[in-house]
């Protein structure tokens, strides 16, 4: 006989923990709209109706749960899904940024301070490669050099921080995306007719 334990698949088990993890998650943003300040295990443990030791089961840490939650609002938002060129760009910005609009600001600076986290630690070159396969047939049209400042200035630009910084100019979001689509395609054809 081995000694290794006996391995359990259960689907309902899976489907029950997604469930919970997803209530945690909806609890913590509740909580962030009302201000930083709520956001404690405890507090998320208790606008779930769940147990401390089942939040810290999810999220190992306060850090974690900041990390889950910031994943979650990019998933459900849709930040970084694949588009095609200038045209997918703007249709993505306007629509990811509208949904953004919709959560409290605390959430979305917990967003950009976990984004700024990963920045960090992470390669730049991955948000690069990303957006210039999403460019890839607006590229073709420039010499190298200028693909290079192309990407380097959409990447900033059509970033959460980018949008963020025109929003604190009195923008909403829908007009910060069509500023920022606007620079890009102006920035774009100018390269394109230097």
């Amino acid at each position: 006989m081995s000694d290794e334990p006996r391995k359990y698949h259960s689907p309902l088990r899976e489907q029950r923990a997604a469930e919970t993890r997803e209530k945690i998650l909806e609890a913590a943003l509740k909580l962030l709209g009302e201000g930083a300040h709520k956001l404690t295990i405890p507090a998320v443990a208790k606008e779930a109706g769940v147990s401390v030791p089942t939040v810290y089961r999810h999220f190992g840490s306060k850090e974690e749960l900041e990390e889950g939650l910031a994943d979650y609002v990019r998933e459900v938002v849709g930040f970084m899904n694949t588009f095609d060129g200038l045209d997918g760009l703007r249709e993505q910005l306007t629509r990811t940024w509208a949904a953004a609009g919709g959560y409290p600001p605390g959430t979305l600076a917990l967003m950009l301070a976990t984004i700024g986290r990963k920045l960090g630690e992470e390669d730049h070159e991955g948000r690069r490669a990303y957006m210039e396969g999403c460019l890839s047939e607006d590229l073709r049209e420039l010499d190298e050099e200028d693909r290079e400042l192309f990407v380097t200035i959409a990447s900033a630009l059509a970033s959460t921080p980018g949008g963020l910084a025109f929003r604190r100019l009195g923008l909403d979001f829908p007009e910060a995306a069509d500023l920022i689509s606007w620079l890009l395609e102006t920035l774009h054809e100018a390269l394109r007719n230097k």
